[in-house]
């Protein structure tokens, strides 16, 4: 979704402030809202690539899990309905290198580097 006040949405998500009072010191952190971590495991990776998705919200949307090569070819896309957290990725099908997947949620896209070294 882009804000037609804000096309930057799209680019670098959606933020707010949350400011908190402790004996009187106040502190402002900006934080991204609707976002979420991608975590790999392992890497290097021989066989089968762990992606786990922890979010600030319910993950029951349809997320794009897209694995790319170094030369940017794609080499695999799977649409995941429901509240999987954790979903395995086959490799054994890839020569070995460097390769990028990138893990989409609500408009927002995470992109993050593996090996494949078999």
């Amino acid at each position: 979704m882009i804000d037609a006040r804000n096309p930057y949405n799209k680019l670098f998500g959606e933020y707010y402030t949350q400011e908190t009072c402790i004996n009187g010191i106040v502190g402002m952190q900006a934080r991204e809202k609707n976002s979420f971590e991608v975590f790999l495991s392992p890497n290097p990776v021989s066989n089968r690539l762990l992606v786990t998705c922890k979010d600030q919200s319910d993950f029951d949307l349809p997320h794009v899990i897209e694995v790319w090569n170094s030369l940017g070819n794609r080499v695999s896309v799977d649409i995941i309905k429901g509240d999987h957290l954790q979903y395995e990725v086959d490799v054994d099908h890839l020569t070995s290198g460097v390769y990028f997947i990138s893990v989409e949620y609500e408009g927002i896209q995470k992109v993050l580097r593996f090996v494949v070294n078999h």
